[in-house]
This record gives structure tokens, sequence and C-alpha cells, in this order.
């Protein structure tokens, strides 16, 4: 039974305020990212073995998403999340404090609250695996069972999450060997078998989501998406995995190369330092091993498939974070320090955090004066234009101008009309613009090669009608309209 002390009102209370601190741009101003132009996104997460996001959305939650409902609704699990987490890490009330403001301070959730679509189901699955952490340490076949069952779940929801609990496990390992006390004293061989344990039945919380992911996509008659697989780097050669799987950690943990908004997760080395000093004092290697090895989680799945995922992906990055400078704090006891530090952080977060959200507010006024020049240019050309009956054909891309775009921010700050032909579609039906049809598939080739006398946009010679097909041809690169998105196994 998981009984919660006291602390836990002032850990959710903290936490949901550094929260709405944080994100508080994107609650109050709801921008329409990249991925949410969809009406509905079920099948296609499905398709991924998202099978809890579908579900969940199907039956429970809003599909696609709702403006302010989803991000807060994916804000308060994380906010409770971290009551688990203080409790599993048995952390006094000042630094549960100070752990979460610093959880929160690593806005690395803002990659993930920018996709409305899945900000609430990934709250819930983060939510999950933290409350699982806790049945794991009641050693009993019931809590061996709900700790299966939750990330068997959380797993569903999002993939990454499968290495929350071995981050959580090997940050609690750190500080039960510095306290080295009886109620926590422990030992490198009960350290390994509870690991062992734990990856055992992370393995049997795997097998349950793969068996039900077969069963609900064979009853909704889904195929498995490939996009998961063209992610695998190591199929490039060795040279390739290492390169970019263990060049990650490099990229991540420097301030000159991480993405913009998590460049002080750098701060990552001079606590682990400080970490490796403690442990040589205290004559517990073991401290540092398990910092070390909490760090390197955070890029486990990275060197796994041998690729340099985007920050999204790295969820315990948060808690890592939190987890390393929390205990450089708690072991100089230099709580004041630590509190100070810690608003401090947060105030940077907020920093962060608007202005990539601001970026894509700044994206969407742009695509919104764009998108309406390209509809009245197409009226003027076709006399008696009917969406319903001509297709309108987008070739090329074309870049808006956004003053506020960030390099190296992800996907914040990208426009539409950078992207594929169905997302410029979806783009115009979703703002209630246009609803219009695409032209067949056999009839790309040549609607490409004809654009190609064409000028670009926003010339007026951009627009225009062909065997009664409508062409509007953005630009005079990519005229497959390839995705905006890089390949993210090089980059």
């Amino acid at each position: 039974m998981i009984r919660l002390k006291d602390n836990s009102a002032y850990v959710f209370i903290t936490s949901l305020v550094a929260y709405l601190f944080v994100y508080g741009f994107e609650i109050s101003h709801f921008t329409l990212s990249v991925d949410e132009e969809y009406m509905n996104n079920s099948l296609h997460t499905l398709s991924l073995g998202r099978w809890g996001h579908t579900l969940l959305h199907m039956y429970v939650l809003p599909e696609p998403w709702l403006p302010f409902f989803s991000i807060t609704t994916g804000i308060i699990f994380l906010a409770l999340s971290n009551i688990f987490i203080c409790k599993y890490l048995k952390l006094d009330l000042v630094h549960s404090v100070i752990f979460s403001i610093l959880l929160v301070g690593m806005p690395q959730a803002a990659f993930q609250l920018e996709f409305g679509n899945q900000a609430d189901t990934y709250g819930i699955s983060v939510f999950l695996t933290t409350v699982s952490i806790l049945f794991f340490a009641e050693k009993s076949l019931k809590n061996s069972i709900i700790f299966v069952l939750a990330n068997a779940f959380a797993i569903s929801i999002y993939q990454s999450s499968i290495v929350t609990p071995i981050t959580i496990f090997l940050l609690k390992e750190m500080f039960d060997y510095f306290r080295n006390e009886p109620e926590y004293k422990t030992s490198l061989g009960n350290s390994i078998k509870s690991l062992i344990r734990l990856l055992a039945l992370l393995i049997a919380s795997y097998i349950v989501y793969k068996i039900i992911l077969i069963l609900v996509m064979k009853a909704f008659g889904v195929s498995q998406s490939p996009y998961l697989a063209d992610f695998i780097g190591w199929n490039l050669g060795v040279a390739h995995g290492i390169k970019f799987g263990f060049g990650s950690v490099i990229k991540y943990t420097s301030f000159i190369f991480a993405p913009y908004g998590m460049k002080h997760f750098s701060f990552v080395l001079p606590a682990l330092l400080a970490i490796l000093i403690i442990a040589f004092k205290r004559k517990r290697l073991e401290i540092f091993l398990c910092g070390f090895l909490a760090l390197i989680s955070v890029f486990a799945i990275n060197i796994g498939i041998g690729s340099n995922l985007p920050p999204r992906t790295l969820i315990e990055a948060p808690m890592v974070f939190a987890g390393l400078i929390t205990f450089v704090i708690f072991a100089t006891q230099k709580r004041d320090v630590g509190i100070i530090f810690s608003v401090v952080i947060l105030f940077f977060a907020c920093l962060f955090s608007s202005k990539l959200f601001y970026s894509d507010y700044a994206a969407r006024e742009a695509d919104s004066y764009v998108a309406q020049e390209i509809v009245s240019r197409i009226h003027e050309k076709v006399d008696g234009f009917d969406e319903t009956k001509t297709p309108v054909f987008f070739t090329g891309t074309f870049t808006p101008q956004n003053v506020w775009k960030i390099e190296n921010s992800d996907a914040f700050g990208f426009s539409f009309f950078e992207g594929k032909r169905y997302r410029i579609l979806n783009y115009l039906k979703v703002i209630n613009l246009a609803n219009f049809t695409q032209p067949p598939d056999d009839k790309v080739s040549e609607l490409v090669a004809y654009s190609k006398s064409m000028s670009t946009w926003p010339s007026s010679g951009s627009v225009a009608l062909t065997d009664g097909i409508v062409i509007v041809k953005l630009g005079s690169d990519n005229t497959e309209n390839e995705d905006f998105k890089i390949d993210l196994r090089n980059r």
C-alpha cells in the first residue's frame, strides 16, 4: 500500500505553480504546432505502436486536442509525478521542493508539450512510471504485477518511458549510498540484484505491451508504421551508430551544441564532478557510479538504436538534472544556495520556454497571412473556382519570414509551408480557411513537370490551372515536398 506524507501537497503545489510559470504562454496562447493539423490522429499513433495513447484519445480524452485542456492535463500529471519521485528518493521537504523546481526548470517538456495532441497522454505516461517505482520498492507478487501493467501502459503511450524507472532507481541508490545509515544501508551486490529484478520486470512490461499492441492493431485493422524503424542508425554501419548514438551524450551535455532550451543541462557535468569528489571523500565510489549511470540512462535509447534522437525523447533528462544537482546540495548541506539556484534556473526556464512557444506563435501568424494570400490568389486566377470540384496541388516549399525563429530548436518556429503538401492542405482545413482536395497520385509527376516552367511564390505566375487542377508553386527547391523534419539519425 502506497502512503503519501504531508510533504506531498507542498511538492504538488510547488511543481504545479512552477509548471504554470514556465509554460504559461502556451497555456494562455494556444498555438497550432506541427502534427496538430490532424483532426483525428488516433490510427496514426496506433501505427506507431502507441496503443495506450490511441485508446485514451478514443474513449477518454478529446481527439485530437483541446486548447488549454490538453496541456494543462499533462502538466497536472507531471506535477503529481514529482510527488512519487521525491517519496521514492526519500527527500525531506526542503530538498523535495528544490528537486521539483529544478526538474521543472529543465524545460525539456516544452519539446513534448509543443505537440498538443500528446501533451495530456505524455503527462499520464510519466505519472504511471513514477507511481510504478514505489510498487517496485515494496517486493511482492501483487506489486510486481502492478508495476508490469503500469509500465506496459506507459510504454504504450510513449516508448521512451521504458527507461524512466531505471533512471529513478539509480538516483535513489546514489542517495542511499551517501546516507549509509541502517535504514538506507545498501551494497553493490544488493544494488545489482535490484537492478536485475527491475530490468526483468521492464522486459515483462515490454512483452505485455507488444502482445496488447498486436491485439489492438488487429482489432482496428492497422499495420505497423516503419517510422520508428527508420530511426535505427546502426543499420548505416557501426561507425555511424557510434558517432550519432554515443555522440548524442556529448551533444546534449555540451552548452554549445545542445538544443535551445536544454543548454543548461550541461550543469550535470560539474555536478557529476562534485559527486566524484564527494564519493572519494566518503570512500564510496558507488555514489559516483550510480550518478554516472543515471546520466547515461538518459541516452540509453539513442545509444541502443545508434541515432541522435530529438530532445522530446529525452524524458529522463529533467529527472537527472534535478537529481544530480539536488544530491550535491543535499551532500554539501547548502540548502539556502540550493533554493536560490533552483529559483534562478526556473526563471531562465520560463525565458527559454516562452521564446520557444512564441517562435511557434509568430510562425502561425506568418502562415495565416500566407494562407489567406494563396487562397485569394487562387480565386483571382481561376474564374468560378470551386474547391469541391477543382483539386489543388502544392509543390516546393516556402519559408515565411519569422524573426523569432530560434536556431537549433527542433520543430519550434517552422512553417507548415515548409512541409509536405498534405500538411499544407490539413493546415488550411483546420484553420477553417479552405478544404482543398488533392489530385490523383498518377497525376503528380505530370504536375511536377508542368510546374518547372512556373515562377515561385509570391510572384503572379506561381498559381496556374492545368487540366482542371490548380498548381501552387511555393518554391523551386524540393519539388517533391519532402517533410521539413530532417533525418534525425544524422543530426
